[in-house]
């Protein structure tokens, strides 16, 4: 695997997959029963194959079927706990799920960040939203 170079043709290489698998939240798992917490103690031995899946649904644009299951359980908030309007709904989905998730988003920013800083099609006098820039720096170069 590649590691993630410029816009258009990026890969997710095994080591930001691993990262990405760190960072999960260790919730409860979906359909599958595979945890974010049995993953992170077998991602040496998956990393690889992983990366391979997640970047073959990039490239063909498909999404796993069976990932695309979540099991909605109600959790309490406030009030009469008889009451459904108490409640409100999660959705419990596959760590695989979450995990493209992560892995499209990182792709999506990384690939937006490389545009943004090497095609520079923002106005120099744009200072919001833009890293090292800020309102102080605005004002800077009002005065």
């Amino acid at each position: 695997m590649t590691n993630k170079t410029s816009a258009g043709d990026d890969e997710i290489s095994s080591f930001l997959l691993k990262n990405i698998i760190y960072q999960l939240a260790e919730t409860s798992a979906g359909d599958d029963e595979i945890s974010s917490f049995l993953l992170k103690n077998i991602i040496y031995q998956l990393a690889e194959h992983l990366a391979y899946l997640i970047n073959s649904s990039f490239a063909e644009g498909r999404f796993p079927d069976s990932w695309k299951t979540a099991t909605v359980v109600p959790i309490y908030k406030r009030g009469s706990q008889i009451d459904v309007a108490s409640y409100r709904p999660i959705s419990i989905l596959s760590t695989f799920s979450k995990l493209l998730e992560c892995a499209a988003y990182d792709a999506a920013y990384d690939q937006l960040m490389g545009y943004l800083s090497n095609d520079n099609p923002i106005c120099n006098n744009q200072h919001g939203l833009r890293q090292q820039r800020s309102t102080e720096t605005a004002l800077i170069d009002l005065t």
